[in-house]
């Protein structure tokens, strides 16, 4: 593995982080894109069917064919296991609140790796409230904190790692709620300067819930790659 590869790798679990806490907050936005506040609609809440959640959220997740030719998709059961379950509010959903979540993940040699979550929320309100958490400067410092933990435990030998820093993505909102952010942590030896990144975007439609992170995909992949996730997750809903 290369130097700088375990890190690129580890900021693109975003959505199955373990308990973290500090970090540097940026009160600045980051220059590729303002974080949408999510709305709760004043509407009756639908009855929850587990089997018709199970089905959206499968059918809500990215497929291959919806990534750029070169990209892969690991197999589930042969690759290492990601992080455990978050305590950053909002970053990894489950509990009670949860009717259903499916995870899928893509990887593009060297670096490039996209994960998606997709949740069911058993309320539109809990739903509304992971959008309100992602949108949060407490959950942003809380993930800013992890990769500064985990840059500390598993960085590369003879590698100095920068506080990482946070700050939200202007991005299109899109549904009934969004969510974007930036994590950034720069990396430098003797002779090399390099700063990681990942992205994360998270949608609302209804009591469903988009979550994607991106590490080393470009800006203009990120936004089809978003609006691809919308679009399958207002298909799915609108199935039920």
């Amino acid at each position: 593995m290369r130097p700088f590869l375990a890190l690129a790798v580890l900021l693109g679990t975003c959505a199955t982080l373990p308990a973290c806490g500090g970090g540097t907050e940026s009160t600045e936005a980051a220059p590729t894109s303002s974080t949408a506040s999510a709305t709760t609609a004043a509407r009756p809440e639908p009855a929850v069917s587990a089997a018709a959640d199970r089905r959206t959220t499968r059918h809500a997740a990215l497929e291959l064919s919806n990534l750029p030719t070169g990209w892969t998709e690991p197999d589930p059961d042969g690759g290492a296991k990601r992080a455990s379950a978050a305590t950053c509010d909002g970053a990894s959903p489950h509990g009670p609140s949860v009717s259903s979540r499916t995870d899928v993940e893509f990887r593009n040699a060297p670096d490039g790796r996209v994960t998606q979550t997709v949740t069911m929320f058993k309320t539109e309100a809990a739903a509304a409230a992971m959008i309100s958490d992602l949108s949060s400067a407490k959950t942003r410092k809380c993930l800013a904190e992890y990769f500064d933990d985990r840059a500390d435990r598993q960085g590369a030998e003879g590698i100095e790692y920068d506080d990482a820093t946070s700050a939200k993505l202007n991005v299109a909102p899109l549904g009934d709620g969004t969510a974007a952010f930036r994590i950034s942590i720069s990396a430098s030896s003797g002779t090399y300067d390099r700063t990681f990144f990942t992205d994360a975007i998270a949608t609302r439609i209804g009591r469903g819930v988009s979550l994607l992170q991106f590490s080393e995909v470009s800006p203009e992949e990120e936004t089809d790659l978003t609006a691809a996730a919308h679009r399958r997750l207002s298909s799915s809903l609108a199935k039920q």
